[in-house]
């Protein structure tokens, strides 16, 4: 037990310690714009990758383009898609996408 606490803990400090170099230096390194620019969207990219990575799993039989697009999975991925284009607060993308999931979910029919 305590060999499994002190090896949590040291970690931990390992963590922190690397962590806290790079907040150290932060107000010293200037980022291009563009790589600001690109940043902004990191949160509404990864929104969309884990929102397609779980519809992988639930796809809709047959390949049928009206099937496809009565599955609630798929049209939540681009209702999410669009408000992480419109959007800024990732709270608000997050919110909206699993709301409209389920309003798709119990409103359609289950194919």
């Amino acid at each position: 037990m305590i060999n499994t606490t002190t090896t949590i803990v040291l970690m931990g400090l390992v963590v922190l310690s690397i962590r806290g170099v790079a907040f150290m230096f932060a107000e010293r390194i200037v980022l291009p714009a563009l790589v600001k620019d690109c940043l902004e969207l990191f949160l509404p990219a990864i929104l969309t990758v884990l929102i397609v990575s779980g519809i992988t799993g639930h796809r809709s039989g047959g390949g049928d383009a009206l099937q496809l697009l009565r599955n609630p999975y798929v049209l939540a991925t681009f209702v999410a898609v669009a408000l992480s284009l419109r959007l800024k607060s990732f709270f608000a993308v997050v919110m909206l996408s699993y709301l409209s999931f389920l309003a798709f979910y119990f409103l359609l029919p289950q194919v």
